[in-house]
């Protein structure tokens, strides 16, 4: 672009140069420079440049940004010249507009060599400032390798003792698993049982068990009563036993409540309740000094006892002594835990 307009100044000057006389006969003189040596200097200055060129192109991506502004600026005096030039070849206009055009180009060239030369100036900086980087580039590669050999002989010492403890962190795990294995197996067992035994307490707490029963007819005669006459059960299983013997077995473990009633018309007559043959209750009905003929008395007894699988529970008369058979008479037992 630079060389367009060099090529159209030269135009310009040998326009000038090859017209000696104007319509006024005016001579112009040898103030200006000839066309040959025009082109031979635009010649040289474009071999320079061209060297320039290709000297910096290396650097150049280094320098944009002044690039930008001072070709913004190139650009606008470039542009204003074009216009004068357009002004000049339309019109015709006289020597004193190309000699101001000359002295603008002449102030161009001087800005161009300026911007050269400061261009140069960077250029030789940018190298300076690259040898000095790839100088510490150079130390710091080699700063960096010795580095790296002392971090790979650390890593290599690391990793031999982490391997050492690694191996005693296995060998302790394996007899603590070992142990805690076997205390597992030892809790287990043990959480079975107590669950089994939990269970079963539950079982036998959550199990009903009662039983409401009367002699199905008087008797008057000593030993076991026999309430034959099971009004109410739930729960218990040998019923013709108890029945039979007037002895009630117990079929689950617990805690029951005995309730025996009794009605009787003998003088002095007393009843016992016994636990296995052991007496737990002494219950006298009636008594009086006298000995009247008549006599008629109704008497309860009320306990709480803990009974064991296969324990035996009854009651009985000491002596001879009249039972009211029916309703009269009553034993109850029921298990509340």
């Amino acid at each position: 672009m630079l060389a367009f307009y060099f090529l159209l100044l030269a135009s310009a000057y040998s326009f000038l140069l090859e017209n000696p006389q104007g319509n006024g006969g005016t001579t112009i003189t040898n103030q200006y420079l000839t066309i040959s040596k025009f082109y031979e200097e635009m010649k040289l200055q474009q071999a320079d440049t061209a060297n320039v060129h290709r000297e910096t192109i290396k650097l150049r991506h280094d320098t944009d940004n002044s690039l930008t502004l001072l070709t913004s600026q190139l650009q606008q005096k470039i542009e204003l010249l074009d216009k004068r030039l357009a002004e000049i070849a339309r019109h015709n206009d006289s020597n004193s507009d190309f000699i101001n055009l000359e002295q603008k180009y002449i102030q161009l060239d001087q800005k161009y060599s300026n911007f050269e030369q400061n261009y140069i100036t960077q250029g030789h900086e940018l190298a300076m400032l690259k040898n000095n980087l790839q100088t510490n580039h150079n130390t710091s590669i080699k700063d960096l390798g010795t580095q790296i050999k002392t971090l790979q002989t650390n890593h290599n010492a690391s990793i031999t003792n982490l391997g050492i403890e690694l191996k005693n962190v296995e060998k302790n795990q394996n007899i603590h698993f070992v142990d805690v294995e076997a205390k597992m197996r030892a809790a287990t067992i043990m959480n079975n049982q107590t669950f089994i035994h939990l269970q079963q307490q539950i079982d036998n707490s959550t199990e009903q068990v009662a039983m409401t029963a009367h002699p199905s007819s008087n008797s008057n005669k000593a030993g076991i009563i026999k309430f034959d006459n099971v009004a109410f059960s739930v729960g218990i299983k040998n019923l013709t036993a108890f029945k039979n013997s007037g002895k009630f077995v117990c079929e689950k473990e617990g805690l029951y409540i005995l309730s025996v009633k009794i009605y009787s018309n003998t003088n002095g007559a007393h009843f016992y309740i016994s636990l296995n043959g052991n007496t737990i209750s002494y219950t006298k009905i009636s008594f009086n000094g006298n000995h009247p003929s008549a006599m008629e008395n109704t008497s309860t007894a009320v306990l709480t006892v803990q009974l064991r699988l296969n324990d035996s529970v009854w009651v009985f008369y000491p002596r001879a002594s009249h039972v009211a058979g029916s309703a009269w008479s009553t034993f109850t037992i029921v298990k509340i835990k």
